[in-house]
């Protein structure tokens, strides 16, 4: 599965015009890559949660307002995200992305 998602997004660089490239640089497409490929490594083997999760969200008779898919940990660390203040949580989130230019910029 990475090296799927990996090929389509090298496909996608190697298409996208030049203007965007001397915007970004190769140094940002090689960084967002590298985190794209690190989230990709760690994310959950269970796609069955994300249907469970769906059945659940249109099935139920009492409605959550929201649905998580995740394990015991990650559950734990978002709950724990619901009581930070945004002050705290927003540099521990920016721990994880890229730094120079955010993903959508990509897009047009």
């Amino acid at each position: 599965m990475t090296g799927a998602i990996l090929d389509g997004l090298d496909q996608c660089w190697k298409r996208t015009s030049i203007d965007v490239k001397k915007d970004f640089g190769e140094e940002y497409y090689q960084k967002f890559r590298s985190y794209l490929e690190r989230n990709i490594n760690i994310a959950r083997d269970k796609p069955f949660e994300v249907v469970d999760a769906m059945v659940n969200s249109v099935t139920l008779q009492r409605v959550h307002y929201k649905y998580l898919c995740c394990g015991p940990i990650d559950r734990f660390i978002m709950w724990s995200f619901n009581w930070m203040p945004i002050e705290c949580l927003d540099p521990i989130v920016s721990l994880f992305t890229v730094k120079e230019k955010p993903f959508w910029a990509l897009i047009k």
